[in-house]
C-alpha cells in the first residue's frame, strides 16, 4: 500500500484552475466571496481541524459515525489526502518535530516545499498507524482515495457545476494554504512557535507551540 498517494497535487492544482475559471466566468461577488471564506474557515476548524486532526490523528482512530462522516466529507470537499495518510505523516511530524526525520520541517526541506506538500517522505512504518490498519473502511478509502475523489467531482459537476466551482474548489484551495501557512509559520525558525496571525480565522490552531507540547 503506497501511503504517499495523498500527494494529489494535480487535483489540487486543478481546483486552483477551476476556482479561477469560476471567478472569470461568473464574476466576483463580495458577499458570496465572504460566505465562501467563512465556510472554508468552518471546514478547517471543525472537519479538518477537530475531527480529522485532533480526533483521528491524535486521539487514536476508532470506526464511528463521526469518523465515517469526517472521512466522507473530507473526501468530497477537502482534497488534501486520506485521513490514514494524513495521520501517518502528522504523527511522524510530531515525533520528530524539526529534525531531519520530520517529513515537513521548513528548516530541512525549505518553506516552499513544506507549503506545497513536496515533503521528505520515507518508507511507511506501520507502527505509526496500527489503529488505522485495523479499519477495513479506512484502508479501502485510502487505496481508492483519488478515484473516489474524481468520481465525486464528476457527480457534483453533473448536478451543478457551481457546487464544484464555488464550494469544493475554494475549500481545497483554502485547506492547502491554511495548512501550508501553519506548517511554515509554526516552524519558521526551525523551532515550534505560536501563530497569532491566525488567531481569529483558525482559533484552534494558532497555539501551535502548546499543541506540540501537549501531543
Amino acid at each position: 500500500m503506497n501511503i504517499f498517494k495523498h500527494h494529489n497535487l494535480a487535483i489540487i492544482l486543478g481546483h486552483h484552475i477551476l476556482l479561477g475559471y469560476g471567478i472569470y466566468t461568473y464574476g466576483f461577488n463580495p458577499l458570496i466571496a465572504l460566505l465562501i471564506f467563512v465556510y472554508t474557515i468552518l471546514y478547517n476548524v471543525y472537519i479538518n481541524g477537530k475531527l480529522i486532526h485532533l480526533e483521528m490523528a491524535h486521539s487514536g482512530y476508532k470506526d464511528s459515525f463521526w469518523s465515517y462522516f469526517a472521512t466522507i466529507y473530507s473526501l468530497i470537499g477537502g482534497g488534501t489526502g486520506s485521513p490514514l495518510s494524513f495521520s501517518y505523516i502528522h504523527r511522524m511530524h510530531h515525533r520528530h518535530v524539526d529534525t531531519e526525520n520530520d517529513p515537513h520541517s521548513p528548516k530541512y526541506i525549505g518553506r516552499l516545499k513544506v507549503w506545497f506538500l513536496l515533503w521528505k517522505l520515507k518508507a511507511i512504518n506501520p507502527s505509526y498507524i496500527r489503529d488505522f490498519m485495523r479499519s477495513p473502511f479506512q484502508i479501502w478509502i485510502h487505496r481508492h482515495w483519488i478515484t473516489l475523489q474524481l468520481l465525486s467531482l464528476v457527480v457534483l459537476w453533473m448536478i451543478n457545476p457551481l457546487i464544484v466551482l464555488f464550494v469544493i474548489s475554494p475549500t481545497v484551495v483554502a485547506t492547502l494554504h491554511y495548512s501550508g501557512f501553519i506548517n511554515v509559520r509554526g516552524h519558521w525558525y526551525g523551532q515550534v512557535r505560536n501563530i497569532p496571525e491566525i488567531m481569529f480565522t483558525q482559533p484552534a490552531s494558532w497555539r501551535h507551540k502548546e499543541h506540540h507540547d501537549k501531543f
